[in-house]
């Protein structure tokens, strides 16, 4: 006969039959209320209860694990100023980024006309940088603005703009420059002599008479040839069919380049080279490409290259020139590029200037005058000694 007191069918795991139910029940182990016994002995620890953690993975013995901090950067940065502004931080702020700007456009734009001017300019600047960290040096304070950190902020604004105005000149603005600048010659042919075109921005090849290239000429594609080191260095001789009449060594007096456009030899396809109606040369300085004194190494291995290979030699001062349908497309292009520079160095200018601005600002460096706080710091200690030896003396006259 089943004793009814185990029920199994109902109670498989007899938490509730009448045999537990009549046995003394632990208060810290009951069965009928936890029937799989996850209630802990311990369950007054705080460090172990299983009824809230049953795998144990919050327990303070085992390794410490990412909890819910966050880094906090108001605490890494310690004691703030209590008495800067908003407009100490606005003016730390867009002065140094003006002076930047500033100093940009000089080595840009008025480098152009006068070095010397664009250099004296700086100059100016710098020393009225220092001026400040000087007057701060030497006590004096505004409320407007910290001296200190204006002089410093000021000062890598200088020397950002003179570095980023010497990259934006040789990249981009010295070759704009110089299609603004040189003569632009009309009526040329391959023979042409090169030393006669030194000061030539842009050459002209076009008849407009004929509806052609004067002479015939035009880029030989069959002559290239291309020097690789890591990119393809092109060169393709401009050529007319006199200056290859004679027989023996073709003479070249303008080379047309280009970057990635062309087989190790023959098969030229720089900029508008294939096009019947391209008859204009850009000349690009320095021989470089594509900003002057840029691969210029390559390029003249390329020369090299393609006179071994297809009997040419190069006219003394010969030009290396972009070949091309359309010389004010060029010119455009470079404008835009040049432009573009300027407004991303202004716009990424500003959030630098402001990040570090805000530093000093939030520290309170460069704030202040510095001889008043040492001559307080000096006042302190002697009022700290007089005090002291006073003490002394009240206390000797008493002993006595």
């Amino acid at each position: 006969m089943v004793d009814d007191r185990l029920d199994l069918k109902n109670d498989p795991f007899i938490t509730h039959s009448a045999a537990v139910q009549q046995a003394p029940v632990n208060e810290m182990v009951d069965m009928r209320k936890d029937p799989f016994y996850t209630g802990n002995v311990y369950e007054k620890d705080d460090r172990e209860r299983l009824d809230v953690d049953p795998f144990l993975t919050h327990d303070p013995d085992q390794p410490a694990r990412v909890a819910d901090r966050h880094f906090d950067v108001m605490e890494h940065l310690g004691k703030e100023d209590g008495t800067r502004t908003k407009q100490m931080l606005r003016n730390l702020v867009v002065l140094p980024w003006l002076v930047f700007i500033w100093v940009l456009l000089l080595w840009l734009l008025m480098r152009h006309y006068s070095f010397v001017m664009t250099a004296a300019m700086t100059w100016i600047i710098v020393l009225g940088s220092l001026g400040c960290i000087g007057a701060w040096l030497r006590g004096r304070s505004n409320r407007s603005v910290p001296l200190g950190a204006l002089g410093f902020m000021c000062l890598l604004a200088v020397g950002n703009g003179v570095v980023f105005g010497q990259i934006g000149w040789r990249d981009l603005w010295r070759q704009y420059w110089w299609t603004q600048t040189g003569f632009r010659y009309p009526g040329n042919t391959a023979d042409t002599p090169a030393g006669a075109r030194g000061d030539a921005a842009v050459l002209d090849f076009w008849d407009n008479d004929g509806g052609g290239t004067l002479s015939g000429t035009r880029v030989d594609d069959t002559r290239s040839a291309g020097y690789k080191n890591g990119h393809t260095y092109c060169v393709a001789p401009v050529l007319s069919p006199p200056s290859v009449a004679n027989g023996g060594l073709a003479r070249v007096n303008y080379w047309a380049i280009g970057v990635d456009c062309c087989q190790p030899l023959g098969s030229f396809t720089c900029d508008d080279s294939r096009s019947s109606t391209a008859a204009s040369g850009v000349v690009m300085l320095s021989g470089g490409y594509p900003c002057p004194d840029c691969n210029t190494e390559e390029f003249g291995k390329a020369i090299k290259k393609a006179e071994a290979a297809h009997g040419l030699v190069s006219a003394s001062g010969a030009l290396t020139v972009r070949w091309v349908s359309n010389a004010d497309t060029v010119e455009y292009s470079l404008a835009l590029r040049a432009i573009l520079y300027i407004l991303l160095c202004v716009v990424v200018a500003y959030p630098v200037s402001f990040g570090i601005a805000w530093i000093l600002w939030f520290k309170g460096i460069g704030k202040g005058n510095i001889n008043r706080q040492w001559s307080y710091a000096g006042d302190a200690s002697g009022d700290a000694f007089i005090q002291a030896s006073s003490l002394q003396k009240r206390m000797f006259h008493e002993a006595l």
